[in-house]
């Protein structure tokens, strides 16, 4: 991975636009891939209700709007810890602590979501830790981008 982030440096582009890109590119890719499985989800959910119901409730606008805020904390979140995970493979080195720490901030976000699906107010507090967080991450790494030597 050294080899590469020297070769991507060494373009004539301001290294922190580079960096910033990349940042939107994880994190749109992050949104856009948790909106289409969602409604992938709940469109199968939704036209399997209608054929052979399984719940016994009906599917009314709050339940759509809980849905829909739910989808929105969990892609917010999933964008900032995927700014973290990539931070932090960026400050190892290592595509494989990326990965690794993707999947322990990920399991991290499914057990917050799992733990307090009757309020809201940890939900929230995790997304400002994340946000917060994720903002330090990329300050440090651009930091370091632009005392790197190429």
């Amino acid at each position: 991975m050294g080899k590469r982030v020297i070769l991507l440096f060494s373009y004539p582009i301001n290294r922190e636009k580079i960096f910033c890109s990349k940042i939107m590119i994880v994190s749109l890719f992050t949104i856009s891939s948790m909106t289409f499985c969602n409604l992938i989800v709940f469109g199968i959910f939704g036209l399997t209700e209608m054929i052979s119901p399984i719940v016994n409730d009906h599917i009314t606008f709050q339940i759509i709007i809980k849905m829909l805020k739910t989808t929105i904390f969990m892609f917010i979140s999933a964008a900032g810890l995927s700014i973290i995970a990539m931070g932090i493979g960026f400050l190892q080195k290592s595509i494989a602590s990326t990965i690794i720490s993707a999947l322990l901030l990920s399991s991290l976000l499914c057990n917050v979501v799992a733990g307090t699906l009757t309020s809201t107010t940890p939900t929230i507090l995790f997304i400002t830790i994340t946000i917060l967080v994720g903002i330090i991450v990329t300050s440090v790494v651009l930091k370091k981008i632009s005392r790197a030597e190429v």
